[in-house]
């Protein structure tokens, strides 16, 4: 796999992120934070930006149980009234703006990738 390709990975995940911090509402929240865990779970040169959705995901997961289906409590619910909300919406601020350092650092090492 080519940088070009991490690059357009990167793309995909910091979207759901992007999506995740924005989100107001709870299901949408735990469902991009999920997706974001599982495309980064394995992947060598995200490990950092890995261990941090992992963290936002486990935080979450002490207020609404497992992320990866639908609980009653996710279903209608809203991430205001969540106590963790702030610290996960930080948690993927840190996450993007970490994702756009490291596509950055990559875009001007190989100017043949383009996104």
């Amino acid at each position: 796999m080519c940088c070009c390709d991490l690059i357009n990975t990167d793309r995909s995940w910091k979207k759901h992120l992007i999506i995740a911090k924005d989100a107001r509402r709870l299901d949408v929240l735990c469902y991009r934070i999920y997706l974001s865990y599982r495309l980064l779970d394995g992947t060598s040169r995200f490990k950092e930006l890995h261990g941090i959705v992992k963290d936002a995901k486990a935080k979450i997961e002490t207020e609404v149980g497992p992320v990866d289906g639908v609980s009653a409590k996710m279903a209608r619910g809203i991430v205001s009234r969540l106590s963790v909300a702030g610290d996960v919406q930080k948690l993927c601020s840190l996450a993007i703006e970490k994702a756009e350092e490291w596509l950055t650092t990559i875009s001007s090492a190989n100017p043949n990738c383009r996104g």
